[in-house]
């Protein structure tokens, strides 16, 4: 049961970073407002998935309670976007044999 849960937040952990990664490639591409839109909806996401997270995965509950502490610190966009994605990568190769 653990393992069909882990798989589950590996996947979100996936999206998340495939997000973030989208999200900077728009900034790169002078399109802030694109990239904006993404962070809120990633933030929005993680909300949602706290207030209704019953895991036994705590290093999950842990990455998205990181992820909404860090967002609160008014950090830049790029700051933002750079900490989901590379936190997010390293859940996935903290769970998976991707590195």
């Amino acid at each position: 049961m653990v393992n069909e849960f882990l798989h589950y937040y590996v996947q979100r952990a996936r999206i998340y970073r495939n997000e973030a990664q989208r999200a900077i490639t728009y900034t790169t591409l002078e399109e802030p407002e694109r990239a904006e839109i993404i962070r809120k909806t990633l933030l929005r996401s993680v909300d949602a998935e706290l207030a209704n997270l019953s895991t036994e995965i705590v290093d999950y509950a842990n990455l998205l309670k990181d992820i909404q502490a860090f967002s609160k610190n008014k950090k830049n966009l790029v700051e933002q976007l750079t900490f989901i994605r590379g936190n997010c990568q390293l859940f996935i190769a903290k769970h998976t044999e991707e590195k």
